[in-house]
């Protein structure tokens, strides 16, 4: 197992065992110097853990290997050879060119799983030997993303960037340009990381798109925020709370005293002709209808969970989060 994951890192393992034992199942599992487990799943040769094996095939590739092979390109067959052309091996002998320029796409849509479409722009040649690029991501036909920038190049090469980056740069903000690591992706030969500048596009706030924006817009964001932002992140610093009060947190969060609340609730409402409530403020009228009064509700209620929570540092289409 640690051999295959020494040379082959990109490969998924899926054991399938006909005599399993608590050993060889714990070996599986142990996870490697980068805390993932060495196996992806343990199956038994029995007929029914056999079925459930194109499920476990089909799960490693949405979960781990995530390469988006629905990704559109239009100009694929012009961009692939020239980003090709632009990496350089310096310690070892490329890869044959099919196979290089198969990694490079591979690397692309690893990147930019998840996404529907791509307008990739290599930028100008400079003297280092990994290739630097500026796409444009697609969600939706009409709903484009902000330009990003990705390097792409040999893994020993692009790793050290990423190093770079995680000794030099979070936390530092220069000139409106705050570098921002999104996402990194690799196969055997090549690595590719993503990130993009604070001031590289416009931005705009979540108030602003939230009132502009279709439910179908809001969905997609808001799953891109916490699958593709804050999820892969969780493991990190993330901590265990039990009997989390909800409404203390986000009025914490929002910056929202119960006051201010109130006040901007009754604000945005009051223009409804027959809109009054009752002395203590535990219901509203709207017209013919009582209902209960929603802020009333959140900060009166007791809201509480366990969560898990975390702070990270990720990319929001585009925008710093």
């Amino acid at each position: 197992m640690r051999e295959i994951r020494s040379r082959y890192p990109t490969v998924v393992v899926i054991m399938l065992s006909g005599a399993p034992d608590i050993q060889m199942v714990q070996e599986a599992f142990q996870r490697d110097q980068t805390g993932q487990p060495m196996a992806f799943a343990f199956l038994d040769k029995s007929p029914d853990a056999l079925v459930r094996l194109p499920e476990s095939v089909q799960e490693a590739f949405d979960t781990v290997i995530r390469i988006d092979t629905l990704l559109k390109m239009p100009n694929r067959a012009k961009f692939i050879p020239l980003l090709v052309a632009r990496i350089h091996f310096q310690d070892r002998v490329p890869p044959q060119p099919d196979q290089l320029a198969e990694e490079a796409e591979e690397v692309v849509r690893k990147l930019f799983w998840g996404y529907t479409s791509l307008d990739p722009e290599l930028l100008q040649e400079g003297y280092g030997d990994v290739a630097v690029c500026k796409f444009t991501p697609w969600f939706a036909p009409n709903d484009r993303g902000q330009p990003v920038i990705a390097q792409i190049g040999q893994v020993t090469l692009v790793k050290q960037e990423i190093d770079n980056y995680d000794q030099y740069l979070p936390g530092r903000i220069g000139g409106n340009r705050a570098p921002n690591l999104i996402r990194s992706a690799r196969t055997h030969s090549l690595m590719g990381l993503l990130y993009t500048f604070a001031g590289l596009g416009d931005s705009q706030g979540f108030g602003e798109f939230y009132g502009q924006s279709d439910v179908a817009q809001i969905q997609r964001t808001l799953r891109n925020l916490f699958e593709d932002t804050c999820f892969p992140s969780r493991s990190a610093s993330s901590q265990r709370r039990t009997a989390v009060d909800l409404c203390a947190v986000y009025t914490k969060l929002l910056r929202l005293s119960p006051d201010k609340l109130r006040t901007c609730f009754y604000e945005t409402i009051s223009n409804c002709d027959s809109f009054h409530k009752d002395t203590d403020g535990r219901r509203i009228w709207l017209g013919d209808e009582i209902v209960t009064n929603p802020v009333h509700f959140a900060l009166t209620a007791d809201l509480r969970v366990d969560s898990d929570h975390c702070v990270v540092h990720g990319d929001l289409h585009g925008y710093n989060v």
